[in-house]
């Protein structure tokens, strides 16, 4: 057998894109494009510690500005 099985190569083809940013995710969540459970998929991906996850999602909130 020479080369990669067809599974060691999905998951090398996988690995090579980007995830958007933690701010990229909540401005996405904000704008409405993901929903929460999209948003947590994209922090456990991000290796973001399962204990701060939902504490981060709470904060993520656009302050009133002055008008």
């Amino acid at each position: 057998m020479k080369g990669l099985t067809p599974e060691w190569a999905k998951r090398y083809w996988a690995a090579h894109w980007s995830l958007p940013s933690p701010q990229q995710g909540f401005e996405m969540l904000h704008r409405g494009a993901i929903g929460f459970g999209e948003l947590d998929m994209l922090l456990r991906a991000l290796d973001v510690m399962p204990f701060w996850r939902d504490k981060l999602t709470k904060i993520a909130y656009r302050r009133m500005t002055r008008v």
